[in-house]
Parts: C-alpha cells; structure tokens; sequence
C-alpha cells in the first residue's frame, strides 16, 4: 500500500493525508458561559459566599464542611479559603452540588476581600490514601490561587481527581506539585463514557505541575503531570508541566482516547520541561482514536516548547500511539532523550489498519485559533538536539524520529518547514516495519549519527518521501550513504511506495546520496543536486556540483545568486519552503533548466541574498 502527501507529487493528483483536530469553538463558549455565570450569580439569592478559616468573619472552619453547606444551596456558591490555617491531611470531596463550586485562595483573613500571594496551600500530607480534591458527579467546579501538594492516591489522581460528567472544571493560577497517584500524579481527569465533549477540563493562569508521580508500572498508562481519559482538556495561559514523572507511559501528560489543546506560552516558552516516562512519551503520551493533540506557539515572541524530557524506552519528547493523531504548529521539540525517537515516537502495532499521525509544520494551517507564527522564522518548527542512546550512553536509532507500523503503513509522519540539526543517535529517522515519513520543505543540517542518515532497507517497503528539502553539513557514518533503501519505489494510484527524492540539494561530501539494491527507478529520484549521486542511473535531471550555499558554517543555508540550484525544476508550489515563503520565484536573469522552481528547503530572496538577514 502507498500513502499520498500534499504537494509532493509530480505527476499525482491525490487529495493527500488530512489529519482532524478537536473543534473547540463549542467547548470554548460553554466556558464562557460559565465564567459570566460566576460572576452574575454570587449577586443573586441563589449562591453563597463561604468563608473558611480562623478569626472574625469565618463561617467555616473546614473546607469540607463548606463545600457540605454549598451542596444544600441551590446557586453556584464560592468558597473562600484563607491562609488563617494549616490544610493538611486533606481530602476534600465535591460530589452532591449539582449547581457548581468556586474555590479560591489567597485570602490573608476572612474580613479581607483581596487575593495575595502566596497562594493557599492545601496538604494531603498525613490524610488518607486519596487526592488532595476528588471532583465527582456533575458539579462545574472553579479553583484559583490554590498551593496543592501531599496527595497521594493509590486509584486516581494524587492532587485532583476529576471523575465523570457532564461538566467542565476550570483550573487556573493552581501550584499543584509533589503529589503521587496511580493515573495523573498531578491532575486525573476521566470519563467512563467515550465522548470527548461531556468532561472539559481548562487549564490556565500561570498554573504549575511539578514534581508529582504517576506510579502505574503494569499495562495501563500513567502521566506524571496530568492523566486525561474520555475527555477534552485545553492547556494555556501560562501552564506549565515540570519535572514530573511515570513509572509507565506519560511523563508529563498521558492522553487515552482524550483531545488535548496545548497552546500554553509555559514557563519562558517551555510548556513540557524535564519529565520523565520509565517506558514511553517523556513529555507527552497519546493513545487511542479520540486522543487528537494541537501543540502550538501563542505568543510570537514566546515559541512553544517540548524541552529536556526522557523516556526509557521510546519518544523522548512526543509519543502517538495506535490511532493517535498529533499535531506540532510552528513550535520546538529539543534536548529530549530516549532509546528510540529520542525527539518523536510514532507507533501503531495493533493489527488493523488503524491510522496514526505525527504532523509537524511551520504554519498555522488548520490549527486552532489562537495559534501563532513565531516572530524568528528560523527559531521555531524545529527538532533540535535529541539524543537517542541507551543507558550506557551508546548511540541507538531514531535521533529526531522513530516510525513502526504493525500493519499496512498505518504509522505515518509529516515534517512541513521543519528544521532538524544537533540531533544524536545511531541515525536520523528510523523505520521499524511498515512506515510512512514525508519531509516537505525541511533543513536537515548539523547532526551527529554513526550510521546512515535514512535506513529504509528493511524487509518491509517503508515509504520515505523527500521534497523541496536541503540535507546538508551532518556528519554520520564513514562511507555510509545518506539513504540506504530497498529497490522498491513508484507511484501509484494512492500515492507513494518506498523511497523518492525530489527537487532538493544533498551535499554531504564523502557520502553517495543512495545506495540500493538493483537499478533504481528515476521516475523517483528527479530534479536533484548532490555531491555524489550513489548508485542512480545518469540523467539530465540530476547534477553534481557546490550548491553555493550563503554561509553554511553559520546555519544560512540560502541560496547565492550564483548557485546552480536557482531556477532548476519544474514548478512545484504546492511545496513548502524552510521560511514559509512563497515558492517558485523566477528570477529573469537566471536561466530556467527546467523549470523556475528552486531545488532545496529555500527559493531565493534577492533583498537577502547578501546576507542582511
């Protein structure tokens, strides 16, 4: 079977792969709502004011018994919680109130009316054997400016438990850290019902999760920071997740069949920062068909990332799953280890032709709405410096990406625009059966392998399609090619089979482009320039010379004006380019070869092009 991507078909006219993302206008609205609620109601007879403490003015001398009283009150009650005590050995229930509860602390007293910091800590530490707060039922619940630590529970989450539905729970300007729980050390938020849009959990402020345990080891998944399952769960403001760790799957978050949002500027841009998974997704793990993920930059200035996080097994940074599908929009995946993908993991091994997607790219093309463009162009939509080692430290495969279908290429990864440099392993993407990896527009430069860059010479006909793209100044095996692959390649109905190269410059002296067995098919290796072209056949379309890049010893991999890869190809503007520029630029003084499409990752900039940028 072969698969189709976008824009990189010479002569196919296939409408490509679309990977869906959660619709979360509807989720979004009934939020709102909600907030105008709590903010009308407090004025009306119906809700209440609790105030929990010691000292004049306090009516409650325990939370618990608070959120008792409100559950006998028909309005959308706030309790406020003071710093007049010492919450420890708590485990407080919402469960009967139906209306709803806001929680908030940050009260010095129960006489004042103005939040200050610090937050009110509220311990589990002590208690029994239980989250530090157990959401159930249906009650809509707000917390604000809350310390909570201690909790530890032997079932769900160690801080909050957030069980069943319909509801939506709003969590912002939370501490929530050094708590342990079989499912989310920090946060468990589940759904016996299949249905992403009965519980919605709203994660914002500048909420941090960290330092807290997920202490599942068996099969079932874990997430240290946040375990969601059934559910929808949108992560901003200023979250962050750090330091967390699983005993399992997840160590920041762990998705099962749950829609997750993540448009968080985090912690100076970092979001998923220096988790741990014992075995899979080291800051993120998503499985299942509902588990569709949006990663994205919200702040120009601020680009998202996924910084520092470990697996023991695969996807040091970012682990899909069977039916899985993850979306990265124009963010970074950088410094995360693993054995295998220490940057990416794509894994689908269950036996059916299921489809699991890793999509990365430098546009916001149908992200949410509240994604943006870096302000750097070159700062983000990058994989940068993973290392794919084992304990001991020896190089292992899948630096930035690890690929393995069980069944009918039913794993699959899109790199649109991307950068990939500084990464480390045995080599750069890795395929373990059946696969699919297109890279559209992408700079791969600067990493260390000991192998070839690309192995697709297994038994299974593993499908790698490089477009528009430029490899270059890396430095891997001695007298390894850049690609070895199978002599299986052509173009079908449904797309691509095995391995093509198309309009892209690989200069990497001392190595041939592609070893294979057999006589390669040129209809899959077109419009080329190379140093050395290995063992392809003689064409028109394929040269060897200098690309004349602009300043390779700094990164600037444009093109000069005197570069033979100007004006070279037939046009191809579905392409992407590095810069998320237009493609094809025809430059009237520069004879078209073929075409005026220029070969690699960048069309040339004549305001550029002496290196002003």
């Amino acid at each position: 079977m072969s698969r189709s991507f976008p824009g990189l078909a010479s002569v196919s006219s296939s409408a490509g792969v679309r990977i869906p993302r959660i619709e979360w206008a509807q989720l979004t609205c009934r939020v709102v709502a909600l907030l105008v609620l709590a903010s009308v109601l407090p004025a009306t007879t119906l809700a209440a004011t609790y105030r929990v403490g010691s000292g004049g003015g306090c009516t409650h001398a325990s939370i618990q018994a608070a959120v008792n009283t409100a559950a006998g009150n028909a309005g959308l009650d706030t309790i406020r919680i003071t710093r007049t005590l010492a919450y420890g050995n708590q485990n407080i229930v919402v469960e009967a109130d139906t209306a709803g509860i806001e929680f908030i602390g940050g009260y010095a007293d129960c006489q004042t009316n103005s939040i200050t910091l610090p937050n009110t800590a509220v311990s589990g530490a002590g208690g029994a054997a239980a989250a530090v707060f157990s959401l159930r039922g249906i009650a809509t619940v707000f917390m604000n400016n809350l310390e909570i630590s201690g909790g530890d529970s032997t079932s769900a989450g160690g801080g909050i438990e957030i069980v069943g539905g319909p509801k939506s729970i709003v969590l912002s300007n939370l501490f929530i850290h050094n708590n342990q729980g079989r499912y989310g050390g920090g946060i468990s938020a589940r759904h016996s019902a299949p249905n992403t849009n009965e519980l919605f959990v709203l994660i914002d402020g500048d909420t941090a999760i960290s330092g807290n345990t997920s202490t599942e080891s068996g099969f079932n998944f874990g997430g240290g920071g946040l375990y969601c399952e059934n559910a929808s769960v949108l992560v901003s403001g200023g979250t962050y997740l750090l330091g967390n760790s699983s005993a399992n799957y997840g160590g920041g978050i762990a998705a099962s069949g749950c829609a997750v949002e993540i448009g968080s500027v985090g912690l100076l841009g970092g979001v998923l920062l220096n988790n741990y998974a014992a075995r899979d997704g080291g800051g993120l793990y998503a499985s299942l068909s509902r588990s569709i993920v949006s990663f994205y930059t919200a702040d120009p200035e601020q680009p998202a990332a996924v910084i520092g996080n470990t697996a023991g097994e695969d996807g040091g940074g970012i682990m899909a799953f069977t039916n899985a599908q993850v979306s990265v929009y124009d963010a970074i995946i950088r410094d995360n280890v693993a054995q295998r993908g220490a940057g990416v993991a794509i894994e689908d091994v269950d036996g059916t032709p299921s489809v699991t997607r890793f999509l990365m790219q430098g546009t916001t093309l149908g992200a949410p709405g509240a994604a943006r463009n870096c302000a750097r162009r070159e700062a983000c939509n990058r994989i940068s410096d993973n290392s794919a080692q084992n304990g001991s430290g020896g190089a292992t495969p899948g630096a930035a990406l690890f690929v393995r279908a069980g069944n009918d290429f039913a794993a699959s990864a899109i790199l649109r625009s991307t950068r990939v440099e500084g990464n480390e392993g045995q080599n750069l993407i890795d395929f373990d059966l059946d696969g699919d990896v297109s890279l559209d527009g992408a700079l791969v430069e600067g990493n260390t392998l000991t192998g070839p860059m690309f192995d697709t010479s297994g038994p299974n006909a593993e499908n790698l399609v490089i477009a528009a793209s430029t490899i270059a100044a890396n430095v891997f095996g001695a007298g390894q090619p850049v690609i070895n692959a199978r002599n299986v390649c052509a173009i079908e109905s449904g797309g691509y089979r095995g391995t093509h190269v198309y309009r892209s410059i690989i200069w990497q002296p001392g190595h041939a482009l592609i070893a294979m067995g057999g006589t390669p098919n040129l209809n899959c290796f077109q419009y080329l320039l190379a140093n050395d072209l290995g063992v392809l056949p003689a064409s028109t379309l394929n040269g060897v010379g200098d690309p004349l890049f602009n300043n390779a010893a700094a990164g600037n991999f444009r093109l000069r004006l005197a570069s033979p890869a100007i004006d070279y190809a037939v046009a191809q503007a579905a392409n992407s380019t590095r810069d998320i520029g237009p493609r094809v630029l025809d430059d009237p003084t520069i004879f078209n070869e073929f075409g005026a499409h220029d070969l690699g990752a960048y069309e040339i900039d004549q305001i550029f092009v002496d290196g002003f940028e």
